[in-house]
C-alpha cells in the first residue's frame, strides 16, 4: 500500500499570474537533482527555479508544477493528457508527439565511477567496452550517451542498466554491483567519496533540456500562444543573465 502511495503521489506547486484566466499543470521529473526534484514534499531545482520566474512573466495563466516520475510524465505528454513535461531532450523518436519551444539551458552529460576504474579512459564510448552503464529509468539512451553509445548497446560491446535515481546509481557502484553511470555533470558525488571515491569522467554528450509540449493540442487549444509567450519569456531570461545566474546558485 505504501508503495503504491509514493509511487503516484504528486507533488505540486502553482504559479499564479495576474488575471489568471487559464489554469495550466505541467509536469516535471521528480528524481533528477540539481534539475528537477521533490525536496521534501517541495518542487525543487534548476528547472523549478527558472520555469517559476518565466511563468510569472506570462500573463492570463495560472501555471501548476507537479512533480512525478520521469516515465510517467512522458506517458502524460505522448498521450495527451499532460499538457508539457521538463526537462526532455530533443531526441528523433520523440519529435512525433512533442513540441519542443526555445530551449531552457543546456546540458553536459559525464560518466560517473569509481576513480579506479575511470583511469585512462578517456574516450567514449569505446573506452567502456565491456562494461555496464547506469542510467536512469525511462531515459533516452540516444540523449543521454549519442548514436555511437546506442550502437555499441544494440551490437552487446556495453550492456545497460536501469534504475530510478542518481542515487541509487552512486550506490551500486559504491557497492561495485555496476560499473559506471551516466548523468548530467552537475550530479552530486559528494555523499559518495571514500578511498576509492567516485569521480566524474569523460564528456558522453551535450543537450539542450526543454519544456516539451504535447502534439495532441485538443483538449488544450491554447498550448499555441502558450508556446509564443514562453519563448519570448526564455529568451528574455537568458538574454538578461538570470539563467545562469539561478544555475550557479546550485554549483558545487
Amino acid at each position: 500500500m505504501g508503495k503504491i502511495f509514493i509511487a503516484f503521489m504528486v507533488i505540486a506547486v502553482t504559479v499564479v499570474t495576474a488575471m489568471a484566466r487559464e489554469k495550466v499543470v505541467i509536469y516535471g521529473d521528480h528524481a533528477y537533482p540539481p534539475y528537477s526534484y521533490d525536496d521534501n514534499g517541495r518542487p525543487a531545482g534548476i528547472y523549478v527555479d527558472i520555469l517559476v520566474e518565466v511563468f510569472q512573466k506570462i500573463p492570463g495563466y495560472g501555471v501548476e508544477i507537479r512533480m512525478v516520475p520521469w516515465a510517467r510524465g512522458l506517458n502524460l505528454v505522448k498521450t495527451g493528457k499532460g499538457v508539457a513535461l521538463f526537462p526532455p531532450y530533443r531526441t528523433g523518436d520523440r519529435l512525433a508527439w512533442m513540441q519542443f519551444p526555445e530551449p531552457i539551458l543546456q546540458e553536459r552529460v559525464v560518466v560517473f565511477g569509481k576513480k579506479s576504474r575511470l583511469k585512462a579512459k578517456t574516450r567514449w564510448p569505446e573506452d567502456f567496452y565491456g562494461t555496464t552503464i547506469g542510467i536512469n529509468t525511462g531515459w533516452s539512451l540516444e540523449g543521454m550517451g549519442g548514436k555511437a553509445f546506442v550502437k555499441a548497446v544494440n551490437a552487446g560491446n556495453i550492456k545497460v542498466q536501469e534504475a530510478k535515481s542518481a542515487e541509487m546509481h552512486m550506490k551500486m557502484i559504491m557497492a561495485d554491483r555496476n560499473d559506471f553511470y551516466i548523468n548530467d555533470i552537475l550530479s552530486d558525488i559528494s555523499p559518495f567519496q571514500g578511498s576509492d571515491p567516485i569521480v566524474r569522467g569523460p564528456v558522453a554528450t551535450t543537450n539542450f533540456g526543454y519544456l516539451g509540449f504535447t502534439r495532441k493540442i485538443d483538449r488544450f487549444p491554447y498550448i499555441p500562444d502558450l508556446i509564443d509567450a514562453f519563448n519570448r519569456a526564455m529568451q528574455e531570461m537568458k538574454a538578461s543573465g538570470r539563467v545562469d545566474e539561478i544555475i550557479d546558485r546550485y554549483k558545487k
